[in-house]
């Protein structure tokens, strides 16, 4: 017996197969397990539409189709002669199924037998009986069955653009596949004969769909916290191979697109003037699977300034070289000094509370708090001022009236706008006192009266200090002396010269020195001088010069130099005058 077995048929196995060379641009490409349409092993003649799904572009980019169709089947033929005499016959017996498949178009498969054979006589000739039974009976011819039924597959492959159009879902989520079965026997030989057949067929076809998943995105915005608002042209960076770098548009949006499911971090910019604040950093990883990234976002701040002066409160003038600090969270984190005009200022701060403190400095008073509160918020501030105002000084001096000169040991008095004193002072050398580290304001300064002295102009001086020291706050006083002290004796002076040199004598050993207290300068009238032995010259405090080297005489060793003189107290001179002797002495000759 020969047997010819035809079948041609569409089957897809359930493997995961090789790429095409279509899908190697995506580096992580995916499978769908097989999708298949079946028509069961059964009795022809038959007419069936299965249905296979199309792939869902929501799950990528389509790359390639693999379809493969299987058939399989069985059946018997079966023949009887009915011819008186031995005959050879050629039995052919087909079962065909056409399946319209996709890009492929219409298929038809065939399975059958072919087979030659010969036939003894009808052994009851004449009867022409066809019973399928006796030595006429060919007998009965199988081609597989229904525990091993014959099975052939084919398979295609679609990577064109216009083929995979074909997979596609575009309204409609099925592929129709129509399928038809029929069979037939065709017997060579004597007409006289019976045949019969039986024919059984099924039919499957799947297609395997490989595609990259959809290309994903990274999206988010550059947000100025401080607005709320986006920010244009800051630059954001991916780590792709190569890297890949944009700005944010106008709304501080940015997007990277075309992306594939795996790990990556983006990168802002570091920009002067500017703080990272949510993240900290400025680089987010991002984990991308099945799903884009959204917000993937930036908050940054501007940084900030506080800025001010130093004033000099009584002129309004700039003080510069004036420390000033600036404290967070009662931490000192930066200090900086005035400039010219007293300005200064802190840069690159971020939004917060600040405190502002400037200096102590000795001499100065503050005119406002020494620290200063300050919120920053989203903007610079400026004007955080500080005014000092100096502390000054009140001074004079104490004179005696009536020969200027200055008195010394007296007590002066300053006293508050209340007239309560707040301090007190003692006149020093030349009558000078002093008062300071006084803030502006109204003072009195009074002197406190010695007895025997009597005022002469103000006891007490109104004093306004506004924005410079107070000079010249001046008491004059008299000696008061009782009429029975006038006129007054003086004593007389006994001096020693050489003849051969010039006598030079200060007013402190001169010839007031030791007269009474009230004998305080000379009459120069009342000065008597014997020119005969060199020259005098005696000044008003008392203090002369003797020159006997222009005596016009001889000086005899020994000799006296007799000047008188009368002294004046200021109310009255000396009731008889004082002699002053200058013994002078010569050497040998």
């Amino acid at each position: 017996m020969r047997i010819k077995i035809l079948l041609i048929a569409v089957v897809l196995a359930g493997m995961l197969f090789s790429l095409s060379v279509s899908a190697q641009n995506c580096k992580y490409p995916e499978k769908i397990q097989p999708n298949c349409g079946k028509v069961p092993i059964k009795k022809l003649t038959y007419t069936e539409l299965i249905e296979i799904p199309k792939f869902d572009p929501a799950l990528g980019e389509l790359q390639e189709v693999r379809m493969v169709a299987t058939s399989c089947g069985y059946g018997t033929a079966e023949l009887d002669s009915e011819d008186e005499t031995a005959q050879e016959f050629t039995v052919i017996a087909v079962a065909r199924l056409i399946a319209n498949l996709p890009v492929v178009g219409d298929q038809k498969f065939e399975i059958g037998l072919d087979e030659t054979f010969d036939v003894e006589a009808d052994d009851e000739p004449g009867t022409n009986n066809a019973d399928f039974a006796g030595p006429d009976y060919s007998g009965k011819l199988e081609f597989g069955s229904a525990a091993d039924p014959l099975c052939e597959s084919k398979e295609w492959t679609f990577n064109t653009p216009e083929d995979l159009a074909a997979f596609i879902k575009d309204g409609g989520d099925k592929i129709p596949v129509s399928v038809g079965a029929r069979g037939s026997i065709t017997v060579i030989g004597s007409v006289l004969q019976e045949s019969r057949s039986s024919a059984f067929m099924g039919f499957e076809v799947c297609v395997e769909y490989t595609y990259c998943p959809p290309k994903l995105c990274i999206n988010g915005t550059k947000i100025n916290d401080c607005t709320g608002k986006g920010i244009e042209g800051w630059k954001i960076c991916l780590n792709s191979d190569p890297p890949l770098c944009i700005y944010t548009d106008k709304n501080g949006d940015y997007s990277f697109c075309g992306l594939e499911a795996g790990d990556y971090v983006v990168s802002e910019e570091s920009r002067e003037g500017w703080k990272h604040v949510d993240p900290e950093v400025p680089h987010i990883a991002v984990t991308l699977d099945d799903q884009s990234a959204e917000d993937v976002d930036f908050h940054n701040v501007p940084l900030f300034g506080i800025s001010g002066h130093k004033f000099n409160y009584n002129t309004q003038e700039g003080l510069s070289g004036w420390s000033i600090r600036l404290l967070k969270d009662g931490a000192t984190i930066a200090t900086t000094t005035t400039g010219p005009g007293g300005y200064y200022e802190f840069l690159k701060l971020e939004p917060g509370d600040y405190v502002v403190c400037e200096e102590d400095r000795d001499g100065w008073q503050h005119m406002d708090d020494p620290c200063r509160d300050v919120a920053l918020d989203c903007e610079n501030v400026a004007d955080v001022d500080f005014n000092n105002a100096p502390l000054l000084c009140i001074s004079g001096h104490k004179f005696n009236s009536k020969t200027g000169e200055g008195l010394s040991g007296w007590t002066i008095q300053l006293k508050d706008s209340t007239g309560a004193v707040i301090d007190t002072t003692t006149t020093g050398t030349g009558g000078y006192y002093k008062f300071c580290g006084l803030e502006a304001g109204d003072y009195e300064v009074c002197e406190v009266l010695k007895p025997g002295w009597k005022v002469v102009g103000p006891i007490c001086i109104d004093v306004t200090l506004v924005s410079q020291d107070s000079t010249d706050n001046d008491f004059k006083n008299e000696p008061i002396i009782p009429p029975c002290v006038c006129p007054f004796l003086i004593k007389n002076d006994l001096y020693t010269a050489s003849c051969n040199e010039v006598k030079v004598v200060d007013a402190d050993k001169g010839i007031l020195a030791n007269d009474p207290a009230g004998s305080v300068v000379l009459n120069p009238e009342s000065i008597t001088i014997d020119p005969k032995y060199g020259t005098i010259e005696v000044n008003a405090d008392g203090s002369f010069v003797y020159d006997p080297t222009v005596a016009t005489g001889r000086i005899s060793s020994g000799s006296y130099v007799i000047f008188k003189y009368n002294a004046n107290n200021g109310y009255c001179d000396s009731k008889n005058p004082g002699i002053a002797k200058i013994q002078v002495s010569c050497p040998r000759r």
